[in-house]
């Protein structure tokens, strides 16, 4: 059997390739699945609303066991999508938080870089996702320091009010 690790579905969540996601899945008697917590990292930075709905809908515990795939992620999910103002998937990933019944919730993790990296980039808009999300805000004073290195007066006005 050819050699593969967790690129392969990472790499295919990146691109948006359900296809090959699906081609996986169907194919996991053959060739298990290896995904790591980088798969759905990828698919929130680059926007994949499609592959994150993917892997929810797989990942159920409805879904018969020889047929599921595990969703594993991080707080690098969220962070990356708030670097990468991907406002529509911060929006999927908090309404997955308050799904019912609760069994099928995903668990939320984000960490102080989400609004750190924002802040960076001047999303100002992310910001204020975050501040009307009703989730507690973290940050750090990186965030601070980096709209001031890239000089973004707006974002440091937003810190300000």
């Amino acid at each position: 059997m050819p050699h593969y690790d967790a690129n392969a579905i990472t790499v295919a969540a990146k691109l948006g390739k359900v296809d090959i996601l699906e081609w996986w899945r169907r194919n996991q008697g053959v060739f298990p699945l290896k995904i790591n917590y980088r798969a759905v990292a990828e698919a929130s930075r680059q926007g994949h609303l499609h592959v994150l709905e993917w892997f929810y809908r797989y990942s159920r515990p409805s879904v018969p066991k020889s047929e599921r795939v595990k969703m594993l992620y991080s707080a690098k999910a969220m962070d990356w999508a708030s670097l990468e103002k991907r406002i529509d998937v911060l929006d999927w990933w908090l309404a997955k938080s308050k799904v019912e019944p609760k069994e099928d919730c995903l668990k939320l993790m984000y960490s102080p870089r989400a609004m750190g990296w924002a802040s960076r980039k001047g999303h100002v808009d992310v910001l204020e996702w975050w501040a009307n999300s009703g989730l507690k805000l973290k940050y750090a004073t990186s965030a601070l320091k980096w709209a001031t290195e890239n000089v973004h007066l707006d974002v440091l006005n937003w810190w300000k009010n």
